[in-house]
């Protein structure tokens, strides 16, 4: 008789015990913060807390910004954005814009028009489901002009933390940074 399931082993079971105890350690340092932050006002205040830690201050706080600055802005006591001035892009105006479209023709029209703002002064930041980050950088680089700068953050505060600022020509003639379900940011200046 043939078999009708997968005799396969689980992710669990096919881990080592240093990356079982590493995905244990990741689970109480979690529960720990939900204990903590049981609330959106509660979970604002702790990641301040943990961000000040590692050396983030408020933007607002701040009289001028430079490349290595850490920052954070906190938006009524709800929600936190933290940021590392790292891009050398324009710190001063810049712009915030989330994810862009996912319909082909709309993402082209998004990135076309944040890269005209990026020529006229103000940083454009946007970001991508990360299992979309190579497409999107691959795109990018496809569709942006020689002279347009992108940077392109990834596991910001992390120990695999990287920010590369460089020309899209630049970027052409080299190689991205690994960035398949790594949670980045993209910078357009």
């Amino acid at each position: 008789m043939k078999e009708t399931y997968s005799r396969t082993k689980s992710v669990w079971q096919r881990m080592d015990e240093t990356e079982r105890k590493a995905v244990m350690d990741y689970g109480e340092k979690y529960k720990a913060f939900l204990d903590t932050a049981r609330t959106e006002r509660l979970a604002a205040k702790e990641i301040i807390r943990q961000a000040e830690a590692k050396g983030f201050k408020p933007v607002y706080d701040m009289k001028s910004l430079k490349a290595g600055d850490k920052v954070y802005w906190n938006q009524k006591d709800k929600s936190v954005i933290l940021a590392v001035m790292a891009s050398g892009l324009n710190g001063q105006s810049f712009a915030f814009n989330g994810y862009l479209p996912v319909k082909p023709d709309e993402r082209t029209r998004a990135i076309r028009a944040f890269e005209r703002r990026a020529r006229e002064g103000q940083a454009q930041l946007f970001i991508e489901t990360p299992y979309r980050n190579v497409k999107l950088a691959e795109q990018l680089l496809q569709l942006c002009a020689p002279q347009t700068m992108l940077t392109v953050a990834c596991d910001l505060t992390a120990p695999g933390e990287t920010i590369l600022t460089r020309s899209v020509a630049d970027w052409r003639r080299s190689r991205l940074p690994e960035l398949n379900r790594r949670p980045a940011i993209f910078i357009l200046g």
